[in-house]
């Protein structure tokens, strides 16, 4: 699985569902999403993915056309609504968008198990606790991932 991640390649649809999946708030305007799809493009390829957008297209004007074009082809599972003379953007189908942001999801599996580690353990901040709990969620996953019924029994 490592392997065949590595070789997939980011492309622009789940670039921007993604950027708009995390934002926080009630909408994003179409300049945030620009910002937050080179953010993303930043991200991927630091960690050695590749992205479908090439580089020549990551000034502001080519990011915003790419994102007028994505938005337009999810139709209905994006809202569009004008605030104050500006374009915002909403998620309105969050399951069938989630189907796009899973497809870059990989790249950002190392910080989901030290994000998980730090939030499981937020009450009672002890740092060998959380630093353990993450060497179990590391060797579980490995082991999920290589042999999962194994894995399974341990559990049960």
């Amino acid at each position: 699985m490592y392997q065949i991640n590595q070789m997939s390649v980011a492309l622009p649809t789940s670039l921007v569902v993604t950027a708009l999946l995390c934002h926080q708030g009630r909408g994003v305007t179409k300049a945030q999403l620009v910002e937050k799809v080179r953010w993303l493009i930043t991200l991927i390829v630091e960690r050695g993915g590749q992205v479908a957008v090439h580089p020549s297209r990551h000034d502001t004007n080519a990011l915003g056309k790419l994102v007028e074009q994505v938005t337009l082809l999810l139709g209905n599972t994006i809202d569009r609504h004008t605030n104050l003379l500006e374009l915002v953007f909403t998620p309105a189908k969050r399951f069938e968008l989630s189907y796009y942001r899973n497809q870059i999801i990989h790249w950002f599996v190392s910080e989901a198990i030290i994000v998980t580690s730090i939030y499981s353990f937020r009450k009672q901040k002890i740092k060998q606790c959380v630093f353990g709990f993450l060497l179990f969620l590391v060797s579980f996953f490995k082991m999920l991932f290589i042999n999962g019924s194994e894995c399974l029994r341990m559990i049960w």
